[in-house]
């Protein structure tokens, strides 16, 4: 009996040794950027709200107390954080990074507007740069065109041109996919500068309906990452409160038979066709995702808006 005790205290002692192991923490330093504004400066009121909010959404995403964030005190830029170790740097700057703004929006075919560009593109002094730079794609559904992700910046100055501004709905709304796309036109675009073994990240560019999003984030209650139980493929699922519910009824319901687009920080991460009417405010975002990437991409649309951006600080 003794040696079964003996047996039982030296396990317990073990377990004991190996938990405090892995919950080693490391005190590092958060940069942190507050939003641009006339009220957020200096030591105001102001300032004090939107730190205790960004402490809050740090908590939530680093899955972390908030206790073990600490302000320093006049130094409205940095926070101490104790993080698990080891620390992936990468990891929590992308968290730190994406502001968190989520809607769903209203999608537009891609036939009308690419002739629009089209016509402007012509009488623009550039405009054989925009047709190298973007492959437009005419069809029924969202996806105007594609661009290698280095062309990305410069696509978008040149359809800010006047000459195509004036052609388009002042609603219409032109965003980025957060993903690669397996690109689906003859040529890749721009791609003078390519080996011919080299496979360039295209992405895709969407067109958005409408002034605001449909039903935004403020309406999510819980986000949480999962396997497809049909395809097992990882996703992330969503569940809404009453009013969000309610809200993506009618929104279902008005565009069944169309392409509605999933937008966060001003990217498409998803464009699914509405098949039916969708009550009980659950809805998914599924792609091309990793499990780490739907991970992460629950952890940012749980915890709500960031107020500003947070990254390690370098040394």
């Amino acid at each position: 009996m003794k040696k079964l005790l003996l047996l039982v205290v030296l396990l317990m002692s073990l377990t004991a040794c190996k938990h405090e192991q892995e919950v080693q923490l490391q005190e590092v330093t958060l940069e942190v950027s507050l939003p641009e504004s006339d009220s957020i400066k200096g030591d105001s009121q102001e300032v004090k709200n939107v730190m205790a909010d960004i402490r809050h959404v740090i908590a939530q995403r680093l899955e972390i107390e908030e206790k073990d964030i600490l302000e320093i005190e006049g130094d409205a830029n940095h926070l101490t954080v104790n993080l698990p170790m080891p620390i992936d740097t990468a990891r929590v700057n992308r968290l730190l990074s994406q502001r968190g703004e989520f809607g769903f929006w209203e999608t537009c075919r891609s036939d009308k507007i690419a002739g629009q560009i089209e016509e402007g593109r012509k009488q623009m002094k550039e405009g054989d740069r925009l047709l190298r730079l973007l492959q437009l794609s005419s069809n029924d559904l969202c996806i105007l065109g594609y661009a290698q992700e280095k062309d990305t910046a410069e696509v978008n100055r040149l359809l800010q041109s006047a000459e195509i501004q004036k052609r388009l709905s002042p609603d219409l709304k032109l965003c980025w996919g957060a993903q690669k796309e397996e690109f689906r036109g003859n040529t890749i675009p721009n791609n003078d500068d390519l080996a011919n073994d080299t496979e360039p990240a295209v992405f895709g560019l969407f067109c958005v309906r409408g002034t605001s999003a449909a039903i935004t984030g403020d309406k999510i209650t819980e986000a949480k990452d999962e396997m497809d139980s049909f395809n097992h493929s990882p996703i992330v699922i969503l569940k809404m409160n009453e009013e969000g519910a309610k809200q993506f009824t009618d929104f279902t319901k008005k565009n069944i038979g169309q392409q509605v687009a999933i937008v966060i920080d001003d990217q498409v991460y998803s464009a699914p066709m509405v098949q039916m009417e969708i009550t009980g405010g659950n809805a998914s975002i599924a792609g091309q995702f990793t499990p780490e990437q739907t991970k992460e991409l629950a952890l940012i649309l749980g915890s709500g808006i960031l107020k500003g951006t947070a990254k390690i600080a370098t040394k």
